[in-house]
């Protein structure tokens, strides 16, 4: 017997900007600006966190109102393993 899941309005997400598809409309970070901030640039980047569930309906919202579909829903699941030591990625400095 497998354990009920709970519905996806209320299970942990992260959002994720997609860095290549993102141009900087921002409506994003205007409908939630406690996830997603632009940076230098102008491009949107979310913030490294669970969504709240008070949260979900706006981010939602800033997923089906993005132009170009850059924001994904990342469940905890499906997140990357962690890097070894030492590995480059976009969080590490050069």
């Amino acid at each position: 017997m497998t354990t009920p899941q709970p519905p996806p309005s209320v299970r942990p997400v992260r959002a994720r900007v997609n860095p290549i598809l993102c141009q900087g409309y921002g409506i994003c970070a205007e409908i939630l600006p406690e996830l997603f901030h632009r940076d230098e640039w102008g491009y949107a980047q979310a913030h490294a966190r669970n969504v709240d569930p008070d949260e979900r309906q706006a981010l939602d919202r800033a997923v089906a109102e993005c132009p170009v579909k850059a924001i994904r829903l990342i469940e905890p699941s499906e997140e990357s393993p962690p890097r070894p030591e030492g590995a480059w990625g976009p969080d590490t400095e050069r």
